[in-house]
């Protein structure tokens, strides 16, 4: 037997060990896909290695024929198992799939049946190389040829963009699947090139090669029980950067995603999660979808509510989503202080002036109540999701919110027309955040509200101050190429503090709750917006909201208010 056709055996027994492997693991995603590609690298193998070793023409001409069983397999196995590993689910439909395998199974068809009408092969003819025949192509070949090399490039590319944005935990072992593809390609390559060794396929080879890096990737990382979560990568910022924590759990129980919220709050760095086992506290598969679980961190009881989700039926992947319960105290204690003083006012001037019309604003601050309530309730158990995604006019959102506003001295001015798409509510609700933050931390008087606004010149609408204002606080909203900011003329935010603004808990005022800001950056992230402080033109603090989609008319029925 001829050293090559010993070297193609051997790599169908590795190929064979490697298939066993991943056929015992076959209800991870993915892997059944291996399988097949395992499979077709031994019919190749096989048939490659028979025909170096045979010096029939029979034997030869039929091997040639049947080594297209692995040839038509091996690609199209090959991205399926790509899409299956770096999430692309949609596109392995059974539609999908048998469109995608259409010209694999013609071009295996026309092979096996090629001596009743030489489409594949136009002939064979003894040679004395070392595949002991000599052929040429039919007319249908070349089509399959690219289409199987356009194949196999969208898999590999599928590889390599995911190693650009993946965890460290799955990069190497992406780029290493990467380059076991490449190495067929290469070698296919260098097959119809007019360079050495032209004219000898060493294919089969390269899936040597590649069967080797595949043992290696076994023995480094344990192939198969780290196959990545399906995921949007384009939401990997947003991820990355909610206070919602969330966990992704394989069905062995190993973390193969982690936030850095889910991190902190249960206590570890996130490259201690990746790739272990998921801590005990977090619920089994089979409990309820929400319950609560005690954590202990540092000493530090937390309360936290948890969400378990199960991504598909049989994948074993889960969603882990959970947050702290007093977030939920804080932020509803934060956000009732303007209602309820709303309240407390518009009772103080009914009681002494008589004037029953007040009663009307108190109604309306109890409606506001009910409505925050509902809101904040809402944003904690599901983190910073949007119900809606509508055309938001920004003026007419920022004349609602600074109706909810309770100060004497304030006056606000909208300079822009634009309106962003988004969740009116939540828009809402961060417009009056950096308002009263804006009011609050430049005067310490406490009296009525600001009087109705009116228009000014050029569309732009302002409210006016009360009667008897010594001093007032003018806010601005005006816009900026990819969305708008909010600036005010108060005392600003010095440069030291600007980078923690935004951080739950921390303020600079001691009656201040510190929340505010936080849940600004909250809403904006869930917008998928980004946020920045800085000072304004007359030394206030000037926020800069970047990054908005832009929308067409807003819905009058639908704004909130």
């Amino acid at each position: 037997m001829s050293v090559l056709a010993s070297v193609q055996l051997l790599g169908a027994v590795v190929a064979i060990w490697l298939g066993v492997y991943a056929y015992r693991r076959r209800e991870r995603p993915g892997m059944i896909w291996l399988v097949a590609v395992l499979f077709g690298d031994t019919v190749w193998m096989v048939a490659a290695g028979v025909n170096y070793a045979s010096h029939s023409l029979v034997v030869s001409t039929a091997m040639l024929q049947i080594r297209y069983v692995g040839i038509t397999v091996i690609p199209i196995a090959l991205l399926f198992f790509a899409l299956s590993y770096t999430g692309y689910d949609e596109w392995l439909t059974p539609w999908h799939r048998g469109l995608i395998a259409l010209p694999a199974l013609g071009a295996l068809l026309l092979a096996l049946t090629d001596s009743f009408h030489g489409l594949f092969y136009a002939s064979v003819t003894p040679a004395s190389n070392p595949q002991h025949v000599a052929y040429e192509y039919g007319l249908v070949a070349a089509p399959w040829i690219a289409y199987a090399f356009v194949i196999v490039v969208v898999a590999t590319a599928a590889f390599v963009r995911y190693a650009i944005v993946a965890e460290d935990v799955y990069r190497w072992q992406t780029c290493t699947l990467a380059g076991a593809v490449s190495t067929s390609v290469v070698a296919d390559a260098l097959f119809f090139l007019p360079v050495p060794p032209n004219g000898f396929a060493i294919t089969p080879l390269a899936i040597l090669v590649s069967s080797a890096i595949a043992v290696a990737i076994i023995s480094r990382f344990d192939f198969g029980r780290l196959v990545p979560a399906t995921r949007e990568l384009g939401r990997k910022e947003l991820i990355e950067q909610m206070e919602l924590g969330m966990v992704v759990r394989n069905a062995d129980g190993l973390v193969v995603d982690v936030n850095p919220a889910a991190a902190r709050i249960l206590g570890y760095d996130t490259d201690e999660l990746l790739g272990e086992q998921a801590p005990e506290a977090l619920p089994n598969s089979d409990d309820p979808d929400v319950v609560q679980r005690l954590f202990t961190v540092d000493g530090v009881d937390r309360n936290v509510e948890v969400r378990t989700i199960q991504v598909g039926k049989t994948s074993g992947t889960t969603v882990i989503t959970f947050h702290q319960m007093e977030d939920f105290t804080e932020i509803v204690s934060h956000d009732l202080q303007g209602p309820l003083m709303e309240i407390r006012g518009s009772a103080d001037l009914a009681m002494s002036s008589g004037d029953i019309t007040h009663i009307e604003h108190v109604l309306d601050a109890a409606n506001r109540i009910d409505e925050l309530v509902s809101d904040v309730l809402e944003l904690s158990r599901i983190g910073p999701q949007l119900e809606t995604h509508e055309s938001v006019d920004l003026a007419d959102c920022a004349d609602t919110a600074w109706r909810h506003v309770w100060t004497p001295t304030g006056e606000l001015v909208v300079e822009t027309d634009q309106t962003v798409m988004g969740d009116p509510s939540r828009i809402q609700q961060l417009f009056e955040n950096l308002f009263r933050n804006s009011v609050e931390h430049s005067s310490s008087a406490v009296g009525q509200p600001a009087d109705t606004r009116s228009r000014g010149r050029d569309g732009q609408r302002f409210s006016a101050p009360s009667e008897g204002a010594d001093e007032r606080v003018r806010v601005t909203v005006g816009p900026l190429p990819e969305g708008f900011y909010v600036e005010d003329t108060g005392p600003g935010i010095a440069p030291e503090d600007q980078e923690r603004i935004f951080e739950k808990g921390y303020t600079n005022s001691p009656t201040g709750t510190g929340l505010g800001l936080s849940i600004v950056r909250q809403i904006a992230v869930a917008h998928g917006w980004s946020i920045r402080v800085t000072e304004g033109r007359e030394g206030g603090a000037r926020f800069e909201i970047s990054d908005a989609e832009f929308g067409g008319e807003p819905n009058p029925d639908d704004t909130p208010g």
